[in-house]
């Protein structure tokens, strides 16, 4: 008897190692996976630290704004007492920027802000100044003979977009909110010295 063995064209099979079944491609994948992740992560801190940085700018130029609104409206009454409380009398105790000099602040690349600054489009302050109350005491002060004049000023300030210009009012410009900085100082201030009985 004869026997016939039927033979196929197909190879016998090999265990296939793990190269070939997709373990590396799928494990490949996952490692592109983490890196892309690892990385928006880093994207988005980056870009928070530098939106921070620039609102740390916009908020210390802000802060010079205002300091310049309380010591500006000061230097002016240093240089001629009589004739600044007379200007107070008649701007209902308000000092803005713009009534000490129009160009206060330059708003240009090189200006008052530097380069390294997003030019602001506005800014500027206002200070208002309350009622004088008279006092023969200054704190440090001998006073033998003379009198102050007290006052509470409250300076605030206003830096960038949707400030009114020269005033330090603020606009309503919600969509600005990030770009703009605001600040207040309250002082006692003492005005003098005059004769006492003026």
């Amino acid at each position: 008897m004869m026997t016939h063995r039927i033979s196929s064209a197909l190879p016998p099979t090999v265990r296939r190692s793990r190269k070939e079944d997709g373990t590396v491609l799928l494990l490949a994948i996952l490692v592109l996976v983490v890196l892309a992740a690892i990385a928006m992560i880093v994207v988005q801190q980056v870009t928070m630290e530098i939106r921070n940085a620039g609102t740390y700018r916009i908020a210390k130029q802000g802060y010079y704004v205002t300091e310049a609104g309380l010591t500006g409206p000061l230097a002016q009454a240093s240089q001629n007492q009589n004739v600044f409380l007379g200007f107070l009398n008649t701007n209902d105790f308000t000092v803005t920027n713009d009534a000490i000099s129009p160009s206060f602040f330059d708003f240009d690349t090189w200006g008052s802000f530097g380069p390294e600054f997003s030019t602001p489009d506005s800014g500027g302050f206002i200070t208002r100044f309350s009622d004088p109350a008279d006092t023969r005491r200054i704190p440090g002060y001998s006073t033998v003979g003379f009198c102050y004049r007290k006052y509470t000023v409250t300076a605030d300030g206003c830096l960038g977009k949707g400030c009114l210009k020269g005033t330090g009012i603020d606009v309503d410009q919600p969509d600005t909110v990030q770009h703009r900085a605001e600040a207040r100082f309250v002082s006692q201030v003492y005005l003098g010295p005059f004769q006492c009985g003026y």
